[in-house]
């Protein structure tokens, strides 16, 4: 059944990395245009997703947001149980994700449960990323729907904002569009909890 109409859909592996697709054609047409896709939970616990295909819309979106603390999910934030309390209430979960897979579907339902026990507050899924056969624009990559668009644009609650991700072409292409933002590497087998506390950010 596919994610976006649930018409019945055989779906796929992606050529690329064999991750499934789950998304049929007709609405891979219009996910493909996503720039980023933004998740909320209202108040009366129902679940909100608006999906940007406008860079001025998207950025307008990303201004009016506030968070100081900027997580990666995948080998970052799922490294802690959903109901873990975090030190800081200003946090948000960023993550990239490809377009079209089970991937995007299984990030957004955890960002979901983390957003209702209040780890969250809200969490963005984004699609672009460096390509890995070239080191240095990798690391520098800087186009619209990149994890360092969003954290050029993303608002905040005050001067002191981090991003933490495991991965190092993320954390350089923040580190090289604003160095305003401190932008640290999860280390494999270090605590996320840790190296928050250590940060101080109140």
């Amino acid at each position: 059944m596919c994610k976006g109409c649930y018409n019945k859909y055989e779906g796929g592996k992606s050529d690329k990395n064999f991750v499934e697709i789950v998304f049929c054609c007709p609405c891979r047409k219009i996910r493909g245009k996503d720039i980023m896709e933004i998740i909320l939970v209202n108040q009366d616990g129902t679940e909100s997703i608006t999906y940007c295909h406008n860079e001025d819309h998207a950025q307008q979106l990303l201004m009016n947001m506030k968070s100081d603390i900027r997580l990666d999910l995948h080998k970052t934030l799922d490294t802690l149980a959903i109901n873990t309390k975090l030190p800081h209430t200003s946090v948000c979960c960023l993550s990239f994700v490809g377009n079209f897979t089970q991937t995007r579907i299984g990030a957004r339902e955890n960002i979901i449960e983390r957003i209702k026990s209040n780890q969250i507050r809200f969490g963005i899924l984004v699609f672009k990323r460096g390509p890995k056969k070239d080191p240095e624009l990798c690391n520098r990559f800087h186009e619209i729907g990149s994890k360092a668009w969003v954290n050029k644009y993303l608002g905040k609650d005050s001067n002191n904002v981090v991003f933490i991700d495991d991965s190092d072409d993320h954390v350089y292409s923040v580190q090289s569009i604003d160095s305003n933002i401190k932008s640290i590497k999860l280390c494999p087998r270090s605590s996320l909890l840790n190296v928050l506390e250590k940060l101080l950010v109140k």
